[in-house]
């Protein structure tokens, strides 16, 4: 409950950051850890059960993307065409939504997605990211020469099983492998909002550096009032990740909100620590 307790009072006031300077490094830096792992969680839900929306997940990207492909552990067929390239519109959008990107972010100008019928076939082609389907396996080669994978469908496919690429049949093999699709999206949230956080906490702490009071002047104190005062940039992320919300101006909205908190909290410490002088020095004359 004190986690929450803290969330709540780093956003309402701004008194509480006069406890915040004396907190021990080691409070602060799990508060920002509880604070990383509870975005990360929230966002990688609403994400997930995005991913597997039949109307604007990948049920109906993926028959787009693959139309008429039969899968087995044994191996791939094609219903229609034997040999085509999937349309760079359709691999944009999967990449989209895999990793949460807004459409317009993502270039796929040096990518190539090959499927065929045909065993023994290898993709030339100078693109710098390339995936082939073939009967046998999928090979995904990340710069040429650099980073090669070589996948076989038995191990994307349970012996006798049957996966066909229709709304209906990729929603139930993506809620039947719900815990590794969900670990995958988890890993990409905590990776991108622990990278968020902690960047904007050194962006924050620099500015109040630039402009510190002489009653606080410790670069230590000003990185434990921007780590609580990161708080909106992580209410915000939540609220856009249940929205399924994705845009830039918004982060940094939440960015500037941190930034009023920080150094609303620095004046209130200043005004503190004044005070408690001034009370000193009337005692004295007393």
């Amino acid at each position: 409950m004190n986690f929450f307790h803290h969330i709540h009072r780093s956003v309402v006031e701004p008194v509480f950051y006069r406890e915040v300077i004396h907190f021990p490094g080691k409070k602060v830096i799990l508060f920002i850890l509880k604070l990383v792992v509870l975005t990360a969680l929230i966002s990688a839900v609403s994400h997930t059960i995005r991913i597997i929306d039949r109307d604007d997940g990948l049920p109906d990207i993926l028959p787009r993307m693959f139309p008429g492909m039969v899968i087995t552990a044994r191996g791939m067929v094609l219903e229609y065409d034997s040999a085509y390239t999937v349309n760079s519109v359709y691999i944009a959008e999967c990449i989209s939504l895999l990793n949460d990107l807004p459409l317009s972010l993502v270039n796929v100008n040096d990518s190539t997605v090959f499927v065929t019928e045909k065993k023994g076939v290898s993709l030339d082609t100078n693109s710098l990211i390339r995936a082939l389907f073939t009967a046998d396996d999928i090979q995904l080669q990340f710069v040429p020469r650099l980073i090669y994978w070589q996948i076989t469908y038995a191990d994307l496919v349970p012996e006798k099983t049957v996966v066909t690429f229709t709304p209906e049949t990729v929603r139930r093999y993506l809620l039947s492998n719900g815990g590794k699709l969900f670990s995958y999206v988890f890993l990409v949230h905590i990776l991108r909002f622990g990278l968020n956080i902690i960047s904007s906490i050194f962006i924050l702490s620099f500015a109040a550096f630039i402009f510190r009071t002489r009653d606080i002047y410790q670069y230590g104190q000003l990185l434990k009032i921007a780590s609580f005062a990161s708080v909106p940039i992580s209410i915000i992320a939540c609220f856009t990740a249940i929205a399924g919300v994705n845009n830039f101006w918004i982060s940094q909205s939440a960015l500037f909100m941190s930034g009023f908190i920080l150094f609303r909290a620095i004046v209130n410490i200043s005004t503190g620590m004044r005070e408690t002088i001034q009370g000193e020095d009337n005692d004295g004359v007393t």
